[in-house]
């Protein structure tokens, strides 16, 4: 877990007041949703009442608390669920005192001093007023966006985190807004929070944690109808939350009251009023479809009046949306549908390259081609020059098998033009459903519980412009999530609570290419390259073009991900009132497991960008010549680590899938101390132990610096000299564990705070702290990433710089044996056979790694 010093020294004293916003945050009230209500009850002197009996009502269940006041005349009412509530006062000598309602909100404090005046207890003082939005009691800030914000606010796609925005701690990032259907699922909630990177603040709903395994993700997107309000939490939170940088956003989902409530709705958008996209206007495309329809209904009451409670909120989202693709493919010509491939016509004039008069054109004013394409057969291996292809025209002879095949892949122009010569309406889209019923009930006058339920599934069409697989970014994605949440509290005494949180999650997310389970012998491959690569990675090769078209063959558009992800979080907490002293005490405990596959380029991705037909070999070719069409018609590609594309290009990866797990244990105490009326200090401290990663089969490596490395030599300066250090198989060697890292014990977190209420306008706030981000942030740790859970199959593009091809797209091994003759000896652009992941093999095979990986049943040397 990287060390976060969160220091989060905002020492207003210094001529700094930070004049509280309104619903700002109490600070020890736990990882829950749970309110407070505590005060002072005086005389009209401001003498302390002791022994005053206060009485709190919720007003949409009837549940009702009652509670005395200590020597100093101070009550406390922690544990609220967010709702309206009625306080009731009385005292022998003195009037009744009674507060119709007080509006309790997500993990917040209302302070409400009572003032008894004289009289007969049967007499009645009412006072009305709003709740006090000033947050006396803590060092921390926050902000609440109630339930009528949460419903009414414009939410284009509903997505409820987008309503963090409203707080002022609050960035988006990426592509955070809107629906989530054809999201990365790292929008979902992409924000920076409290001056902290994107993604490493924590969720939580209704307690339940939603940060999971897979890069810290929150494995749910509660629809807006569903959440009762909630709360973005920064700067100096207190010792009971854990797990984060900057700041928490904190959901409560509604409850039933009382009375029956209900309602339904739909949003509609169509296409009638939106106007048409230039190009398409252009093309003579008519206006795309666009439809997106977001329904659903709620219901909620009591089963059994004061008692029993019931709420259910569902709702659904469906978007078709028509939108144009524009983008280059390969002319009639270039892609040789006369037999041969003809590139005398180029896309040339996009680059600069004009002929007599600047009128764009294929020949310059001598009559020599201005994009000339070269035979890189034909080479002059002295200087490196190449002998131009007559008339630029490959000869069918000369047309790779493999590009024949994959050019099947790639569709004919819709136009005569040859940049920007594909236009197609496309279709993309997806459907989101959501289903939320949850239960409270009232046990007895010291107990209650409630319990969640939540289901949601998401579907991303595949981005399919071409109709061939070849997606654009990425293919059909699915998503399913199932949370259960339940919280239990229980009243020891007048003085004391404790409460429970249990939860449970099970995220799924399916990223499955239309091409998965692709036969690699119909592109010319060895059919042992079906054996190696798992039916849900294996796709045809991908060819990524760096000069016609950067858009859509160099993304992941035949990635596969599969993610399953697994957690159960139990939080138990004492909460109690000693005088000034409002103490809790905590835990929590997390499991999680993540079993975990992915490949970008499980079918081999390969760049192409003019290298193998520029004028000059090794790269030193003049602008202008060369063309990337050319390099894919012939065969002949760049290998691993080539500038285009996002993904790993020259190469096949093959994932193999892990099944990872992390135990978190946190401990922690803070009290809250009024001073004095006006002085509260928050003091408190968390003890995080973020355990590391195991794997099931044991599938991980650690490095052992002691040890000389078994493939790597000639570190001391001559052949054959040692390196030190190596890989080597937990559960072997000087680790005899199941982690191939310690358990860090020094996660030490100190919470410091003072608030100062100068009057009931101007609080100031100073505080301190350290915080520590969860292991999930940093990816580099999973099993995933480990060296025996993947293995990478380089493509070898050439062996003497770049001056003739050592590789094609379906043979290697090749050498030049004679001008315009390349002799290859290995089927398959990545050898006869692919390395797989070596897993728990007891001397796996490391080719491919450049690392020695040592499995030893004793203690290593």
């Amino acid at each position: 877990m990287k060390r976060i010093r969160g220091v989060v020294l905002s020492f207003s004293l210094v001529f700094l007041f930070t004049v509280c916003l309104p619903q700002f945050d109490q600070q020890l009230l736990a990882q829950s949703t749970y309110g407070l209500i505590t005060g002072a009850v005086t005389d009209p002197s401001g003498a302390a009442i002791a022994d005053a009996q206060v009485a709190l009502t919720n007003l949409g269940t009837a549940e009702k608390r009652t509670q005395s006041t200590g020597a100093d005349g101070l009550y406390s009412f922690p544990n609220l669920f967010p709702g309206r509530y009625k306080i009731e006062v009385e005292k022998t000598g003195f009037k009744r005192f009674t507060r119709p309602e007080v509006v309790v909100e997500i993990n917040q404090s209302a302070r409400i001093d009572v003032t008894l005046q004289v009289g007969e207890v049967t007499q009645t003082v009412e006072v009305s007023g709003d709740t006090p939005l000033i947050q006396s009691e803590t060092s921390s800030l926050g902000q609440v966006v109630e339930a009528r914000k949460t419903n009414e606010l414009p939410l284009n796609g509903r997505n409820i985190f987008n309503l963090t925005t409203v707080a002022p701690s609050v960035v988006p990032q990426g592509n955070s807004y809107g629906t989530p259907v054809g999201k990365n699922p790292f929008d979902f909630a992409n924000f920076q929070v409290g001056g902290s990177f994107a993604n490493q603040s924590a969720e939580y709903l209704d307690g339940q944690p939603l940060n999971i395994g897979y890069i810290n993700l929150p494995l749910i997107l509660p629809t807006q109808d569903s959440i009762s309000e909630f709360k973005v939490q920064y700067n100096n939170l207190g010792p009971d939350w854990g797990k984060f940088s900057g700041g928490v956003i904190n959901l409560s989902t509604k409850s039933g009251t009382n009375q029956w409530h209900g309602s339904a709705y739909e949003f509609l958008r169509n296409k009638v009023l939106n106007a048409n996209e230039f190009f398409a206007n252009k093309a003579g495309i008519k206006r795309p479809p666009f439809t997106q329809n977001q329904f659903g209904a709620t219901l909620g009451g009591a089963a059994i009046k004061d008692k029993l409670f019931g709420f259910f909120s569902w709702e659904s989202f469906r978007l078709r949306q028509g939108t144009v693709f524009t983008t280059t493919v390969p002319t009639l010509a270039e892609r040789g549908a006369g037999s041969s491939a003809n590139f005398s016509f180029s896309d040339l004039c996009v680059s600069g390259f004009t002929g007599p008069g600047g009128i764009c054109a294929d020949k310059d004013a001598s009559g020599n081609f201005i994009h000339q394409i070269y035979d890189p057969l034909i080479v002059n291996t002295s200087t490196g020059t190449r002998q131009p292809f007559v008339g630029n025209v490959i000869p069918a002879s000369r047309i790779n098998p493999t590009s024949k095949f994959l050019l099947g892949l790639i569709p004919n122009p819709t136009n005569s033009a040859t940049v920007n010569n594909f236009v197609k309406a496309t279709g993309l889209g997806g459907d989101s459903d959501e289903f939320v019923p949850r239960v409270d009930f009232n046990i007895s006058r010291k107990s209650r519980v409630f319990g969640r339920y939540s289901y949601w599934r998401l579907k991303d069409l595949p981005r399919d412009p071409f109709g061939t697989g070849l997606c654009q970014d990425r293919c059909t994605e699915t998503y399913h999530t199932h949370a259960l949440a339940i919280g239990y509290d229980y009243t020891l005494t007048s003085t004391t609570t404790l409460d429970v949180n249990v939860s449970a999650s099970r995220f799924s997310y399916l990223r499955v290419p239309v091409n998965a389970g692709f036969d690699v012998t119909k592109e010319g491959f060895p059919a042992a390259y079906n054996g190696a690569v798992p039916d849900i990675e294996r796709t045809p090769l991908t060819p990524c073009f760096g000069i016609s078209d950067p858009l859509i063959t160099c993304s992941q558009g035949q990635s596969a991900i599969s993610d399953k992800d697994t957690q159960y979080n139990f939080s138990p907490r004492v909460t109690t009132i000693q005088g000034k002293h409002t103490i809790v005490a905590g835990a929590q405990f997390e499991l999680s497991y993540d079993n975990y596959l992915q490949t970008n380029t499980g079918g081999g991705l390969i760049s192409f960008n003019g290298f193998w037909t520029q004028d000059f070999a090794k790269g030193l070719g003049t602008p202008g010549t060369g063309k990337d069409f050319a390099d894919f018609i012939l065969g002949y590609g760049l290998g691993i680590g080539s500038p285009l594309g996002n993904q790993t290009s020259g190469a096949v990866n093959i994932s193999g899938p892990v099944a990872g797990k992390q135990y978190y244990r946190a401990f922690y105490v803070g009290d809250t101390w009024k001073v004095t009326h006006k002085l509260t200090a928050n003091l408190g401290l968390r003890y995080d132990l973020p355990g590391p990663w195991s794997e099931r089969f044991d599938r991980l490596t650690y490095f052992n610096p002691g040890v000389a490395n078994l493939t790597v030599t000639g570190c001391g300066g001559s052949i054959g000299s040692p390196c030190p250090g190596d890989l080597f198989l937990v559960k072997t060697g000087v680790n005899g564990g199941r982690n191939n890292l310690p358990l860090d014990k020094h996660n030490v977190m100190p919470r410091l705070g003072l608030a100062y209420s100068l009057n009931q306008k101007t609080v100031v706030r100073t505080g301190y702290g350290i915080f520590f981000i969860p292991n999930f942030v940093s990816f580099g740790v999973n099993p995933y990433i480990d060296p025996v859970s993947s293995s990478t199959n380089p493509f070898f593009a050439s062996n003497d710089g770049g001056l003739t091809p050592a590789s094609t797209l379906h043979e290697s091994d090749c050498t030049l044996t004679s001008p315009g003759v390349l002799t290859c000896t290995t089927p398959g652009p990545f050898g006869a056979t692919l390395v797989v992941p070596p897993g728990r093999n007891p001397k796996p095979s490391v080719s491919g790694y450049g690392l020695g990986l040592q499995s030893f049943s004793g203690s290593a040397a």
